[in-house]
This record gives C-alpha cells, sequence and structure tokens, in this order.
C-alpha cells in the first residue's frame, strides 16, 4: 500500500486498526485495505449517519449482497454506540422478484423470458419455480415436443419460445397464480421481520447489482423500476408518518 495513503487511513478512526492489520504485503490485502475497505466502511458509514440524520432507527440488509455491508454496520454500532438496529433478510433475487410480476404487466415477461447462455426450455420455465407437472401442461399448450424440452436453445429458438410463453394463457395464469402466492409468503416474512411495522413510510433499495429497466419512448428516456423496489413500494405504499426503516 502506498505509504501516504496508508498515513491518510490510520488518520481516520474507523479506518485506522484495518489499514494497521492489512500491512501483510500481500497484492489481495493490499488491495483490501486500500480501495475496497475504504469504499465500503465509507459508504456505510454514510448510510448510518444519514439514518440518524433522517430519524430511522432500523437499517435492514438483504442477502447476500448486504451481507458485508451487513456486519460493517454492526460493527460501527457497537463501537459507537450508534442509535439503530441493524437486522439481516434472508431473502433471493427470485424470492423478491417472484412476488412483484403479478404487478408489472408485460414487464414481467421481459425478466421472466430473457435470453441467456446454454438455455433449455425446462431452465426457462424453472425461473417460475413450475413443477414438472405443471411444465407439462405449458408445454402442451404451446406445442412444444417431450424430447425438445431439455434441449439447448439457438437464439432464433428462444425468440420464438419467448414468443410463444407469451402468448400462452396456461403460461400466463402459472405467472399470476404463483406470483400472488409468492407475495403473501414474502408479506409474511416482511411483517414477521417488522418491516411492515406502523410508521414507516418511505424505503431506500440498494443492490450492488440491481438492474434498472430502462426504455426509450420518442425520444423520452422511461425508467421502469426493478421487481425488488416495486415489491417494497408494495410494502410502504399504505404506511404513513415518520421514517422508521431503511432497507439495503
Amino acid at each position: 500500500m502506498d505509504a501516504d495513503y496508508f498515513k491518510k487511513l490510520q488518520a481516520v478512526p474507523p479506518f485506522a486498526a484495518a489499514a494497521t492489520a492489512l500491512q501483510t504485503g500481500d497484492l489481495f490485502s493490499d488491495l483490501t485495505g486500500a480501495v475496497t475497505a475504504p469504499v465500503l466502511y465509507s459508504y456505510v458509514w454514510w448510510c448510518l449517519q444519514q439514518a440518524i440524520h433522517d430519524q430511522v432507527d432500523t437499517l435492514y440488509f438483504l442477502a447476500r449482497d448486504g451481507h458485508i455491508l451487513y456486519e460493517i454496520a454492526k460493527r460501527f454500532c457497537e463501537q459507537y454506540a450508534l442509535p439503530i438496529h441493524c437486522q439481516y433478510l434472508y431473502v433471493s433475487r427470485m424470492a423478491l422478484r417472484m412476488p412483484a410480476y403479478h404487478h408489472m404487466g408485460e414487464a414481467a415477461y421481459d425478466l421472466l423470458l430473457v435470453r441467456g447462455a446454454n438455455l433449455t426450455p425446462r431452465h426457462v420455465l424453472e425461473r417460475l419455480a413450475l413443477s414438472a407437472e405443471e411444465q407439462q401442461q405449458v408445454y402442451a399448450d404451446c406445442a412444444i415436443p417431450a424430447e425438445d424440452c431439455d434441449k439447448s436453445l439457438s437464439v432464433q429458438a428462444f425468440t420464438a419460445l419467448a414468443e410463444q410463453l407469451r402468448k400462452s394463457s396456461v403460461y400466463r395464469n402459472f405467472v399470476q397464480k404463483k406470483s400472488q402466492a409468492a407475495e403473501t409468503a414474502a408479506m409474511a416474512y416482511l411483517e414477521q421481520a417488522g418491516l411492515l411495522r406502523a410508521g414507516h413510510c418511505r424505503q431506500r433499495l440498494e443492490w450492488l447489482n440491481a438492474e434498472l429497466f430502462d426504455d426509450t419512448v420518442g425520444g423520452s428516456r422511461k425508467t421502469v423500476a426493478q421487481p425488488e423496489r416495486l415489491l417494497f413500494r408494495a410494502v410502504y405504499r399504505a404506511e404513513t408518518g415518520n421514517v422508521g426503516g431503511m432497507v439495503f
């Protein structure tokens, strides 16, 4: 690590101990000490200070991307006796996306039917967590031969399959059914975690790898909210009062 930079890190209390501990001469340790740790520490420290300023008493961190942020925040709160409770939510992209699909209209199918490498029809349907029996119903409705279910799709074949699924009433009904059931389960978990308690009126959902879907129409740029944000917007839609929690 650069000597001058190391001295600057030592001058900042939250960074000093970490910078000293990472003086190993190892390339990856130096990278962590010089770049990764200061960025994450600074970001989490700013979040905590912003929460205190906004009179937020709880920060929720989403698995798995939020885990390292959660651990840093906990240590800051303990070391500096900050009046903030940090809570880790055991969720996944599917767990947050699935409940939002039936609120999204056609945008849901843009997510469910996005092309990937080495996909088969079975892979595509598994994105909706369909059982083998449910998959067979979709195959029958789309006239997809059973022997083709595990064949890799070319670009042209995937495009054709996506178009078939968009038009399939069986598939679309499963999207609605699965999404609505998932929303019930997700809301129950969030309520158990305290996210729906009185006093919450807004949220901040920060994903280190969150997707933003943009659509340009007639020269104007329109941002379509990712489903994770849509779900949490739904969580807070009926709440009023002071800010009670943030989600990261």
